[in-house]
């Protein structure tokens, strides 16, 4: 007769582990929670002390009633972990002691069937060197870092003394008996290993980075709501703005006398000091004059997120030291953007892979000056991609991979 746990029956109780819920951890969690629970398993979200209250979390709760129970990590723990003295090691070493104790606690007043990890980075290879923190229960991760893959990928990215040590761990991760699937968003990790398998290397599985799908307005519509006029060329820098995004460098290229002069800038989401003292400089000034500088400031609702999209034709992804997948990249090839991105890291990647748009050097000026000419000349990505991203990047295709068992 088979278990529980073998079956996959509705009697299957999952715990799920998430320490933050910012970005990715918090869309990823609440996706695979309701999955879960429609497929009628009893699910456990733990979080950190502070995240108890979201508001999410609380709808599902409440939607669910005694199916789902929210439980809390320590917020002191998770701070010590995360601001370790001895850095990346002692920072995973925290996070896997957390997850092993918090494990424990659940699993002594209840089976736990499956365990799901919507962000395994927090000790991704502390699994490799200590093990698995949840002894022979089946398990679940979504890794979004690994980067040791990068230079046998064509991955431009900084090269690291560990790159060896951390493939090491990771192949250990892939050999424990307990892991049933390792996901990964990058598709350069999972080319790797079907280039180069290794023991247990199938049970790494590739996840298109999921994002909800569009709802888009008509462009007349969405620049009529923000107060962009009809005839521009919109870029769009969008999510939690600081120096990285690059901000700067775009500016100066929508400044230099060879830029098309019709580009409007609409940039979208929390702004860090250093960004609100930029949008207020007297190097953005000439943007504020000719009224070409259009802004949407703190928390995005889901709407806002739908206008700015739709009222754009062009997506900067210029960051600086980025080298990790984007949501935004998968946002904007959905609402079909051109991409305006760094030539380094997955983004430059995915630009030259699939032909999302231009890799450019970032830091050079002629270099993003030339990219918004062509990007001016060359309009949006082809109906086809842009529908083949929206397919292959939803949460329909995701949630079905992620909570198979």
């Amino acid at each position: 007769m088979q278990s529980a746990s073998e079956s996959g029956g509705s009697n299957m109780h999952i715990l799920i582990l998430e320490a933050e819920l910012i970005g990715h951890h918090a869309i990823y969690l609440e996706k695979v929670a309701l999955s879960h629970l429609e497929l009628g398993r009893k699910v456990t979200i733990v979080v950190s002390e502070k995240y108890s209250s979201y508001p999410s979390l609380l709808r599902i709760k409440q939607h669910y009633g005694a199916s789902c129970q929210i439980e809390t990590l320590s917020e002191t723990k998770r701070l010590s972990a995360m601001n370790s003295r001895l850095g990346n090691i002692g920072r995973e070493v925290g996070f896997w002691r957390i997850f092993h104790d918090v494990y424990a606690n659940v699993a002594a007043r209840q089976r736990v069937d499956y365990v799901f990890i919507p962000y395994l980075d927090y000790c991704l290879y502390a699994f490799g060197l200590l093990g698995s923190p949840f002894g022979k229960v089946r398990w679940v991760g979504v890794c979004m870092r690994p980067s040791f893959h990068f230079k046998k990928m064509s991955v431009v990215a900084p090269s690291s003394p560990l790159s060896f040590f951390k493939k090491w761990l990771f192949e250990r991760v892939l050999r424990l008996p307990s892991v049933k699937y390792l996901f990964t968003i990058d598709q350069t990790l999972s080319l790797y290993y079907q280039q180069y398998p290794v023991a247990d290397s199938s049970k790494l599985a590739y996840l298109p980075d999921p994002a909800d799908a569009p709802i888009a307005h008509t462009k007349q519509a969405a620049r009529a709501s923000l107060g962009i006029p009809e005839t521009a060329t919109v870029i769009l820098v969008y999510g939690a703005l600081d120096s990285r995004k690059g901000i700067r460098n775009l500016v100066e290229g929508m400044l230099h006398k060879d830029a098309p002069q019709d580009l409007h800038l609409l940039v979208v989401g929390e702004q860090s000091e250093e960004i609100e003292q930029l949008l207020c400089s007297d190097l953005v000034a000439p943007l504020k004059r000719e009224l070409r500088l259009h802004q949407v400031i703190g928390f995005v609702s889901d709407e806002q997120e739908r206008l700015a999209f739709s009222a754009s034709d062009i997506a900067w992804l210029g960051y600086l030291g980025h080298y990790t997948m984007s949501g935004v990249l998968v946002k904007a090839v959905q609402y079909g953007l051109v991409v305006l991105g760094a030539n380094q890291g997955l983004i430059g990647w995915y630009i030259k892979q699939e032909n999302l748009g231009v890799a450019i050097d970032v830091e050079d000026l002629t270099s993003v000056v030339n990219s918004l000419v062509w990007c001016k000349k060359h309009g949006g990505i082809s109906d086809d991609l842009q529908r083949l991203w929206q397919t292959k990047h939803s949460w329909e295709v995701g949630s079905k991979l992620l909570v198979q068992l």
